[in-house]
């Protein structure tokens, strides 16, 4: 990136890491952020929105789709339940002989 007083912001890049598009897209983002502590320097940086609307759109659309409902059970009654539709499934033999976890 180079800064040419009284002129222009010119962002150079890497042929080989960027293609022209990502690259756009980036400058883009730098100068959006530019314009909006331009227009608010005393935006705090954490602030300072880094995403276009298409991946705010994108972000709620994905959220949306992987909330799934969650019963309000435990989880010793939701492994009861499990046992109760299960019960031909093998069970665990181990038992604790002691205070401690591992039997020991």
């Amino acid at each position: 990136m180079v800064v040419e007083p009284d002129a222009a912001l010119r962002v150079m890049v890497r042929g080989d890491a960027f293609t022209e598009a990502e690259a756009g897209r980036i400058a883009d983002r730098y100068v959006r952020v530019l314009e909006t502590l331009a227009a608010a320097p005393d935006t705090p940086s954490h602030r300072v929105d880094l995403l276009v609307p298409a991946e705010h759109e994108r972000l709620r659309r994905d959220r949306a789709e992987a909330v799934r409902p969650v019963p309000e059970v435990t989880v010793a009654e939701l492994l009861a339940d499990r046992a109760a539709r299960r019960p031909d499934a093998p069970r665990s033999s181990r038992r604790r002989t002691s205070g401690s976890p591992t039997g020991n």
